[in-house]
């Protein structure tokens, strides 16, 4: 348990310092902190093991992030379009 710990928290750590690294540049802190998932995980440095643990965690973050950046788009009349990949498309017409 405390190794999961230790890993999350070293983690929330290194995603912190590399999205406002990346902030002062000039780009989203959001960039910087996947860019720290990148090179904390199995692609670079390998410091994250991926397993159970992790996958969920990575699914719920991955619904928070879809849930508020759907929170803040658009919906104007204007904006709002219906976009379909083709096979989805194909069985509508």
């Amino acid at each position: 348990m405390v190794d999961i710990l230790l890993v999350v928290g070293v983690t929330l750590l290194v995603a912190f310092v590399f999205g406002e690294a990346l902030e002062r540049v000039g780009e989203p802190a959001l960039v910087g902190e996947i860019i720290a998932g990148l090179v904390l995980g199995p692609s670079i440095i390998g410091l994250i093991d991926y397993d159970e643990t992790f996958a969920v965690f990575g699914m719920i973050g991955a619904m928070l992030f879809f849930s508020i950046s759907a929170t803040n788009t658009s919906t104007s009349q204007n904006s709002c379009q219906l976009v379909l990949p083709p096979s989805v498309s194909r069985y509508l017409e």
